[in-house]
């Protein structure tokens, strides 16, 4: 099976908090932080893309944290 692409995230910054659109496979996804500071998938993802593979969406919200952090 081959695995999703992720071909663009947009950061965008908001008045008091920042989110990331990410496109994967032509669907756009939309983290933000949540009470607790962590990134999170907000929307119905599984309705877009019922077939995606478990942890995809914690291994992009990873991926965005590491890299905001080394831009600071």
């Amino acid at each position: 099976m081959d695995k999703p692409h992720i071909l663009e995230v947009h950061p965008h910054l908001q008045q008091y908090k920042a989110t990331f659109k990410v496109t994967v496979e032509r669907h756009e996804i939309t983290f933000e932080e949540d009470e607790e500071g962590y990134l999170r998938a907000i929307g119905d993802i599984q309705s877009h893309m019922p077939d995606m593979e478990p942890g995809l969406l914690e291994e992009i919200a990873r991926r965005i944290v590491e890299t905001v952090n080394q831009g600071q």
